[in-house]
């Protein structure tokens, strides 16, 4: 068992067109020291892949004139992975290591599982019975992470007109660029395979990191379930742009 404590040190509650901004700190507290070394390895890595609440997979950014997404980093310098292949791949190797400490992983169980029908389960609307049968939110085997370059990226306590700024190639990085460009972005005029649609959230998260130092400032694409053949599209997609040059392709331990 564990348990985990926030404390917030001070809290700025926005507005409609400014982002609602917070520091604190997140206390661990376990009964066994591999279950702390586990949840201190995904709580890094959650800082680094997404952020919180509903804008979790998307960064800080404005759109339509109503903003959009999250930003949230450790303020701990050496918790901050920079835009390194071997770092990544490091972390990641520590993080399953984490994870064997606790119960041992078999690699080959890490794929996605398929949903299995229940003929005790009611009949659900078409939207609910996506939503009940989600799956693509697992960095299992199918999931691929890149991470893109892209220097320069505004710290959002930077930002002092989101309505103005907030839709600028500075505050939306490379990676968000690429992905409204894409025309694999979620709703009506995009993919629903890979941006999802209403009741079943994108398959792709974005996450900018390393703000506070703007020259080694990147962005990270997370895209879960890459066998399905639309998202190996924007796999595709992705490998073959020219709109994002400086990329890396991370290796994940357990494909």
């Amino acid at each position: 068992s564990f348990k985990l404590i926030s404390v917030l040190d001070s809290e700025d509650p926005g507005t409609q067109i400014t982002p609602h901004n917070g520091t604190g700190k997140l206390i661990i507290q376990t009964k066994k020291e591999e279950h702390l070394i586990l949840l201190q390895a995904l709580l890094k890595l959650a800082f680094h892949i997404g952020g919180v609440g509903r804008g979790a997979r998307r960064p800080l950014h404005c759109n339509s004139e109503r903003l959009r997404g999250c930003f949230w980093q450790s303020t701990v310098v050496n918790e901050q992975l920079p835009y390194d292949a071997k770092a990544w791949q490091d972390f990641l190797q520590e993080l399953l290591t984490a994870f064997d400490q606790v119960r041992t992983v078999d690699l080959s169980t890490l794929v996605t599982p398929q949903p299995v029908a229940n003929p005790n389960r009611p009949r659900l609307k078409k939207s609910q019975s996506e939503r009940a049968q989600r799956t693509q939110d697992i960095l299992n085997r199918n999931a691929r992470i890149y991470l893109v370059s892209s220097p320069k990226l505004k710290h959002p306590k930077e930002v002092k007109n989101w309505r103005n700024e907030g839709n600028k190639y500075d505050v939306r990085g490379a990676a968000l660029e690429f992905f409204y460009d894409s025309g694999f972005k979620g709703g009506s005029q995009g993919n629903l395979s890979v941006g999802g649609s209403l009741g079943t959230p994108s398959f792709v998260w974005i996450q900018s990191n390393k703000l506070d130092h703007s020259n080694e400032a990147y962005q990270v694409i997370t895209l879960f379930g890459a066998d399905n053949q639309e998202r190996g599209k924007f796999l595709q997609a992705i490998q073959d742009s020219a709109q994002i040059k400086e990329k890396i392709e991370i290796s994940l331990p357990w494909q």
